[in-house]
Formats: C-alpha cells, sequence, structure tokens
C-alpha cells in the first residue's frame, strides 16, 4: 500500500485499509522481533521495543515462553477523537513523527486522529483478549506515562 509522493497512508486511505495493512506488516516483521527479543533476553539487556507493529496477539505468544518472566510488556493507546485531534498541535515542536506532516491543516488532523483511533481500539481490544497491561493514554498523560514507567523498571 502506497501512498502518493509526498503523502502520507492516513491521507490516502481509509483506517481499516490502513489496520489491515499493518496487521500483515506485523506479520512478515513479527519472525524477526522475536528472535530479537530472544536474543536480548539471552545476553542480559534491558531493551525497550515500541511500534503500531508490535501487536498483542504476537506477544501474547511469548507467554508460551521461558522467556516471559523476562517481559515486561504494556500497550499504551488513545481511542478518544477528540482528544487525539486537540492533542496534536499541543506537542508542536516535539519529537512527534506525525505533527509536522499534519501541521494546523483541519482535514490532515481529523484523518491521523481516526488513523490513531482504529489503531488504538484495535490494540485495546486484542491486549484484553490476550490479557496483557493496557494503559489508555486519552486523560492524564504525564502521569500515566511516569506510572507506566515506574512498573516497567520496577
Amino acid at each position: 500500500m502506497r501512498a502518493s509522493k509526498g503523502q502520507f497512508r492516513f491521507e490516502a486511505f481509509n483506517p481499516k485499509e490502513i489496520l489491515r495493512v499493518t496487521k500483515t506488516e506485523s506479520d512478515t516483521m513479527w519472525p524477526s522481533v522475536r528472535a530479537f527479543v530472544e536474543s536480548l533476553i539471552a545476553r542480559e539487556q534491558d531493551y525497550i521495543i515500541e511500534g503500531v507493529h508490535l501487536q498483542p496477539r504476537h506477544i501474547a505468544k511469548l507467554k508460551k515462553t521461558k522467556h516471559w518472566t523476562q517481559i515486561r510488556a504494556v500497550f499504551l493507546v488513545k481511542t478518544d477523537i477528540e482528544k487525539i485531534t486537540s492533542g496534536f498541535p499541543r506537542f508542536k515542536g516535539s519529537h512527534d513523527w506525525m505533527y509536522p506532516n499534519i501541521k494546523d491543516e483541519p482535514e490532515k488532523i481529523a484523518k491521523a486522529a481516526e488513523m490513531v483511533k482504529a489503531h488504538g481500539e484495535y490494540t485495546a481490544t486484542q491486549a484484553r483478549k490476550y490479557k496483557l497491561n493496557l494503559v489508555h493514554m486519552d486523560d492524564g498523560f504525564p502521569k500515566k506515562i511516569a506510572d507506566t514507567m515506574k512498573r516497567l523498571i520496577a
């Protein structure tokens, strides 16, 4: 799935199409990610792996391995469309990869927010299904990040 030059997927495709492709990409990447995780554990290295391609249905497979006791997994999601939409402009100049591409263009912000919401809803459903840690980030972002960090490094 390719968008035209200068476009992002959220501009050219609807959230369901993007989610479908993201799942396929995740399936393709999973064997390498799993090998990477197992290698890090064998070397006793701490590491944070993040991104939309790291999906609960794959992480749940690690629950059945000897490595699970050494893995701390948490999924952070946003699902409130109004809060997602209003949040984009608040973080101008931060390290958000998306904002420079949507700027203050309402149509792009709306499409990007729909994509974030679709990913958040799917991830939340899957995290609950597989009984994995889930944190809704729509409210109290700084506190939830701090609390999550404490849980991860405890």
